[in-house]
């Protein structure tokens, strides 16, 4: 599994297994952690 802090050195041969450019597979990471940080004080919230 692939930390998510370790995203950035794994783009290339992401974009290279996907055959896809190296922009949109930035942007699908970009949006991933996005994503993520606005559900870090939901998900906070709900466990607590």
């Amino acid at each position: 599994m692939i930390d998510r802090f370790a995203v950035a050195p794994v783009l290339i041969p992401i974009a290279l297994e996907f055959r896809a450019p190296l922009g949109a597979v930035a942007i699908a990471a970009t949006t991933y952690y996005f994503a993520y940080g606005l559900a870090q004080p939901f998900w906070g919230f709900a466990s607590d």
